[in-house]
């Protein structure tokens, strides 16, 4: 009997963002290996929210929204306090308080669009 290792030819999903051709990853018809040389983490953001690179003017209203969320509630910094990180898994730890930042925003139920957005760019930033 013949084992495949992982996820190996199996087809897990189907994505417009990305892709695996020949081993070479593609985000959005870039390839991955060209976007690490010569793009800055926000482009990335950017081009995964938008299927584009943005322009400058777009690159300087994502880098100063996120500028603006950045800050990390109260709630998140004692949650961490609470626990010791020494016995804790790095993404257990981040993956908890993503879910806290869910239970924080106030927006968090809404599921239009435009507070989708707001949504995305208050977490990227904390996350970040």
């Amino acid at each position: 009997m013949t084992a495949t290792r992982g996820l190996e030819g199996i087809v897990a999903t189907t994505s417009s963002v990305s892709s695996i051709i020949d081993d070479t990853l593609t985000y959005v018809g870039y390839n991955i290996d060209d976007l690490t040389e010569k793009a800055t983490f926000e482009e990335i953001v950017y081009l995964l929210w938008h299927l584009k690179l943005p322009n400058e003017q777009e690159l300087s209203e994502l880098k100063q929204q996120l500028n603006e969320n950045a800050q990390i509630p109260q709630e998140i910094i004692e949650h961490f306090k609470s626990y010791s990180l020494d016995g804790v898994h790095p993404m257990s730890a981040i993956r908890t308080a993503v879910s806290l930042l869910g239970l924080l925003d106030d927006e968090s139920e809404i599921m239009d669009k435009e507070a989708n957005y707001r949504k995305a760019i208050r977490l990227q930033a904390k996350v970040s």
